[in-house]
């Protein structure tokens, strides 16, 4: 919708949706001034069809425009409709109480060159942006002033760094010998240590050079023929990273049983601190490789 002056200082309106009827009868509508803090709603046919108060407020360099109806038209109830304008962004507040447009009804004003935007209706569901015009600050201790203690307790130090590689390498060689490392072992964890060990490292390695080599294979394929399908090209990935996939979803499971096992003795010990957690329903895991089936399949037809 377009707004401009005429001659006389009306401020039209020419809607682009439809307007009701009972309330508008023509396609064009007067925002008339009577006073420097009031205009006037009228129809084509100069219709008197409301009285509503300006106000105008500058915060912040944001210009604010609020139109609030005094006399609502035809009975309706008032409608309080803010038009803002900021150096990066144009937006608008409108409430929902209005009858003088249709729900789809949507403007464009213009006041001394600016350009702003008026929504109603519908479209007051879509996202806005809206700047606080108090900004609140609220300072933080430099790192200086904060006590080596209390650093030691919120962050990692050097000495925790130290001592965690200490417990990585020693995990890591119980797990070469053979040796057995309970789940519940509170010095010695093997979760995510897997693939550290050389038997671990050389089956990553097989798994990524297969996987490589399959995309490439494809890649090859494609250029010979001409074509260019990144869809096969992801599939051809996926084809060969099925055991690793595997793999990685009993790991999962394994790790949920465990997370379940400490949030039910934590619930026992806190009681009123923790609440229940939904735990995952069995057969979860398959939605990803059952729409990778189907998309495969699409494919392939």
């Amino acid at each position: 919708m377009d707004v401009s002056s005429d001659t006389a200082g009306n401020c039209m309106v020419e809607p682009l949706a439809k307007l009701p009827q009972d309330v508008i009868s023509s396609s064009k509508v007067h925002l008339s001034p009577r006073s420097p803090l009031e205009c006037v709603f009228q129809s084509s046919k100069n219709e008197e069809m409301g009285v509503a108060s300006v106000s105008s407020e500058t915060v912040n360099s944001r210009k604010t425009v609020t139109f609030s109806p005094l006399l609502p038209p035809n009975g309706s109830t008032p409608e309080c409709m803010s038009i803002v304008e900021t150096p990066h962004t144009t937006f608008s507040t409108t409430s929902q109480q209005s009858q003088l447009a249709s729900d789809d009804l949507q403007a464009l004003a213009t006041e001394h060159g600016q350009r702003f935007l008026a929504t109603r209706g519908s479209s007051l569901s879509k996202p806005r942006i809206q700047w606080a015009k108090r900004v609140k600050v609220k300072e933080i201790r430099h790192l200086n002033e904060i006590p080596e203690s209390e650093r030691d307790a919120l962050w990692i130090s050097l000495a925790d760094q130290q001592m965690n590689k200490t417990m990585v390498r020693t995990t890591i060689t119980m797990m070469m010998r053979g040796e057995t490392i309970i789940d519940d072992d509170p010095d010695f964890c093997t979760r995510g240590l897997e693939f550290r060990t050389k038997a671990g490292s050389k089956t990553r390695s097989r798994y990524k050079l297969r996987v490589r080599s399959a995309v490439l294979n494809e890649q090859d394929l494609q250029r010979e023929e001409g074509i260019t399908d990144p869809d096969f090209i992801a599939m051809a990935s996926m084809d060969e990273s099925v055991e690793c996939r595997e793999a990685a979803r009993r790991r999962g499971e394994q790790d949920a049983k465990g997370v379940e096992k400490y949030l039910e003795e934590a619930r026992l010990e806190f009681p009123d601190v923790l609440c229940r957690t939904p735990t995952p329903r069995k057969g979860d895991h398959g939605i990803t490789e059952n729409a990778f089936q189907m998309s495969r399949d699409k494919q392939l037809r």
